[in-house]
């Protein structure tokens, strides 16, 4: 067996280390600016599976590898600061968040703390969670598919030290199932691709080949060195530069910073780059705190966006970035460094670890105690009540809607004939097919009863999160369903379409702009089944989008000062979604095609619409960032839609 000192320290790697977390905060802080930066997590799994796999086989080549000592140096690499934050975010939410703000929080501790999160982060992924930049501690997903692969990578290396060959053929056995995992989900199931510890371990796992293959040095001579160096930072800063999240992540994608990251560390300390850019002095020191800084940035830009109800300005993400940094170097002098490399008992390490659970545990009571709403007085029911709203009554969206709702979720096509979406109640009436998205399918509220009431038929196909009419969606079964719904309404010809979505919501997932905008799709498609007989089209417009959800906004900008809510506000008001009601209906619609604004219904100088009435507990416009009400869906029924349907 090659005699390979991996016990020996690796500046360079320190520096790798400072590059992958400045790109993941650069990106969190600036998205548009440092699109791919989340790359960074890639490089992470790299360098860790190649320097934790390092002392693993140090330790097995001199037969002193111990899985107590392994786990006890885990513990004190990953628990202090981790433990700290959880602490500092329990008490921070206490004073600041509202009560499903910390209902949500507490979950979230619970999992960091049992190491889980990433599949707690899974299970919530759905078309009406929360979003992502307003989960504090939505950064631990990383942490927890590190852990859970170190479970299991010291036995698959322990148990290979009998059988070499067996050992290297199951490794990559492994790591190439991982890989193909995660090429095939990324395209049926992007949530598991990115959170589900199978489609990620085959990143730790070449950072642990790599440290297997590793030839002696004196192998190389030092100009080899430098072009695997280069072209491993080169492929690392491409990867930030050229990625952006509405790619299919991970995916075939991840080999770039992956491959990247594996070239700069094979590359060693002597390459030319590592020694003069990786291993200088300030990007050591970001490389030394780069673990508690990826723990501090991300709640403290998530906590500012909460607060603020809106994404920060950027004199406030610069802010938190730096607060960040100081955090995580006060976290590394008093807290990891002293638990990492003191001289401690097992009493130290044992304390730290209650003090985890107990952590755990609170987060897990904070969570069964609905975010602990005795934290606010008894005489502030109203402000309670909306700032824990839920619209769904504790359901899930598939039971709310009932099993043979119109409204798909995960369906496909077929589920419109089981459910008789397009079955006439009433021969010889006239027929108004409304299609959209999962807007539609809350405006047919208000539709259905309207319509059943004046005996007019109605064919509903919504579907989410499908763009409505689009022939060149990513996803199979949208296009799917988009074609069953196109050829339907083409034979049946129905009296009124009615198209309603969140069409800004597509520009942004799709590959619409290529092709000049998922508008400019919509529009051609509408004019093709004009052409193709359908006698009366409405378009109805974007709906003004509250930057959080409106419950939450009235509750913290208005009910917490004790302050009236307003009839109208543009307070959390995205102007991106004003701005596609301008695009809109800059286009020509002519007799047969109608385009009803909402922005001029539900806004004008004093803002856009809050309520429609003083119960604010029912008659908010929107129950989240979008979806109607069922008081918001009779509004605009009542006061634009129903006029132009059929009676």
């Amino acid at each position: 067996m090659v005699d390979r000192d991996h016990h020996e320290y690796r500046p360079d790697i320190d520096g790798l280390r400072a590059v992958a977390v400045l790109a993941v905060v650069g990106f969190h802080a600036f998205p548009y600016w440092v699109r791919g930066g989340f790359v960074g997590v890639d490089v992470f799994f790299v360098i860790s599976g190649y320097l934790i796999s390092a002392n693993i086989f140090a330790a097995l080549d001199s037969n002193r590898f111990s899985f107590v000592e392994f786990y006890a140096r885990r513990i004190k690499r990953i628990f202090p600061g981790l433990v700290l934050l959880l602490i500092v975010v329990t008490v921070v939410g206490w004073f600041t968040l509202l009560p499903n703000e910390y209902k949500q929080l507490g979950k979230h501790i619970a999992a960091g703390a049992g190491f889980v999160p990433n599949f707690v982060f899974w299970r919530e992924t759905g078309y009406f969670d929360a979003a992502s930049d307003i989960k504090p501690l939505l950064h631990l997903w990383s942490l927890g598919i590190e852990e859970q692969f170190y479970l299991l990578w010291p036995l698959l290396l322990w148990a290979g030290t009998k059988r070499r060959n067996s050992f290297l053929l199951i490794t990559v056995f492994v790591a190439l199932t991982s890989f193909a995992v995660n090429v095939v989900t990324v395209h049926t199931d992007t949530a598991a691709a990115f959170y589900s510890p199978i489609s990620r371990f085959w990143e730790l796992m070449i950072g642990g080949l790599l440290s297997y293959f590793k030839p002696p040095k004196a192998s190389l001579t030092r100009p080899s060195l430098n072009w695997p160096s280069i072209c491993g930072v080169l492929l690392i800063g491409i990867s930030v530069v050229s990625m952006n999240r509405e790619m299919p992540l991970p995916g075939w994608l991840a080999l770039l910073p992956t491959a990247g990251a594996c070239l700069a560390i094979g590359a060693g300390p002597d390459a030319w780059l590592n020694r003069n850019f990786l291993s200088n002095s300030l990007v050591r020191w970001f490389g030394l705190i780069s673990y508690p800084l990826y723990l501090w940035h991300w709640p403290l830009l998530s906590l500012a966006r909460i607060l603020e109800g809106h994404r920060p300005e950027p004199v406030v993400r610069v802010a938190a970035v730096l607060f960040s940094t100081l955090l995580a170097w006060l976290t590394f002098r008093f807290a990891e460094r002293p638990i990492r490399y003191g001289n401690i008992g097992i009493r130290t390490l044992s304390l730290v670890c209650l003090l985890m659970a107990m952590t755990g545990l609170a987060g897990y009571a904070i969570y069964k105690d609905n975010g602990v709403e005795s934290r606010f007085s008894s005489n502030r029911k109203e402000f309670v009540a909306l700032s824990r709203y839920d619209y769904f009554g504790g359901q899930t969206e598939e039971s709310f809607w009932g099993s043979n709702s119109c409204f798909l979720l995960h369906e496909d096509f077929r589920a419109f004939e089981t459910r008789k979406c397009a079955e006439p109640q009433f021969p010889g009436r006239p027929v108004v097919s409304l299609v959209g998205d999962s807007h539609a399918a809350y405006l047919s509220q208000a539709i259905r009863p309207f319509l059943r009431a004046h005996r007019v038929n109605l064919e509903q196909f919504t579907m989410a999160p499908c763009a409505p009419l689009s022939v060149v969606e990513k996803s199979k079964r949208c296009s799917e369903l988009n074609n069953y719904v196109l050829q339907n309404i083409q034979t049946t010809k129905p009296d009124v379409l009615v198209i309603f979505a969140n069409y800004m919501m597509y520009d942004n997932i799709g590959d619409y702009r290529d092709k000049g905008g998922y508008e400019k799709i919509l529009a051609q498609q509408l004019l093709n089944l004009k052409h193709a007989g359908v006698p009366k089209i409405i378009v109805i417009g974007q709906i003004p989008v509250w930057d959080d959800g409106l419950p939450q906004l009235v509750a913290r900008k208005f009910l917490a000062d004790g302050r009236v809510v307003p009839l109208r506000t543009y307070v959390g008001v995205t102007s991106a979604s004003l701005d596609w009601d301008t695009t809109m209906r800059s286009r020509q619609y002519d007799s047969r095609m109608v385009y009803l604004s909402l922005k001029d219904l539900l806004c004008n100088r004093e803002g856009c619409l809050v309520r429609v009435g003083d119960d604010l507990e029912h008659d908010l416009i929107v129950f989240d960032r979008g979806h109607l009400t069922t008081s918001g869906a009779a509004y605009v029924l009542d006061n634009a839609l129903g006029p132009l349907l059929p009676r």
